[in-house]
């Protein structure tokens, strides 16, 4: 009874195996998207994808026209000292007096450079984007009326 029991420990062994061996190795290939050039979806012949940082798309589904307003030695998240940026921080207390700058910073908003400059303004903190020419932006990439 004993060598029956032995051979049917066995067996089971063997089965789990066997089973394990064929359970996790996929029978068919998993397919994978298709459509472009070299199988990448939305791609054609001579198209390349856009890598820009920023995706978000402006009004109509297109990004917005470059205003051809560059920040010099421009680097995403670099903290700048508003004392060296006073036609910035001029802008911005144009439109808020009382506003104390916290923080000066590049950014990019809606693919272009501007300042991200965040400042108290009484008890509350408020985070303003202002082009390299000192146009104070609003959420749609439009300039704030004064």
């Amino acid at each position: 009874m004993k060598t029956f029991a032995k051979k049917l420990v066995m067996l089971l062994f063997v089965a789990v195996v066997i089973a394990l061996f064929f359970g996790c190795e996929p029978m068919s290939p998993t397919p994978s998207p298709t459509g472009g050039a070299n199988g990448s979806p939305g791609l054609t012949a001579g198209m390349s994808p856009d890598l820009s940082p920023d995706m978000t798309p402006g009004e109509g589904g297109e990004s917005p026209a470059p205003t051809g307003d560059e920040i010099p030695n421009f680097m995403e998240g670099t903290v700048v000292d508003p004392d060296t940026v006073p036609e910035i921080v001029n802008a911005v207390k144009a439109q808020y007096p009382n506003a104390q700058i916290q923080s000066v910073t590049h950014a990019l908003h809606l693919n272009q450079q501007v300042y991200e400059v965040t400042f108290l303004d009484g008890a509350n903190t408020n985070t303003v984007f202002v082009t390299p020419s000192g146009q104070l932006l609003d959420q749609d990439n439009q300039a704030s009326p004064t």
